[in-house]
């Protein structure tokens, strides 16, 4: 086992049940609709509205969304990511058509 991050991938793939119990959990700490979180964090918005207007819950929300995008970015690699020590069966030929192989052809191309 690990404890870093970029070291776990593929629990979805590994252990269908967990992997879906993880995203539900993962929703949930992140206050995504239609979950309890959510419900709460929209009545503190409501109240900081009603009490100061809107210039800090929006502060608030705007400093939130990054910290939340973040954290459902690297869950989602770290549940629909390959598993760990995964190695494809057949690796990637670069060929004419590929990358600079592409470009170089072309500029044969035309020099002739």
């Amino acid at each position: 086992g690990t404890r870093k991050i970029a070291k776990i991938r593929g629990l979805l793939s590994q252990s269908p049940v967990h992997g879906v119990l993880y995203l539900v959990f993962v929703f949930a700490l992140a206050g995504m609709p239609p979950l309890a979180l959510f419900r709460s964090e929209l009545r503190i918005m409501g109240a900081g509205v009603s009490s100061a207007g809107w210039f800090w819950p929006a502060l608030a929300a705007a400093l939130l969304v990054p910290i939340f995008a973040a954290f459902l970015y690297h869950s989602s690699k770290m549940t629909f990511g390959p598993p760990a020590g995964y190695r494809p069966l057949f690796r990637e030929r670069a060929g004419a058509f590929t990358g600079t192989g592409a470009g170089t052809g072309t500029g044969l191309w035309a020099v002739a």
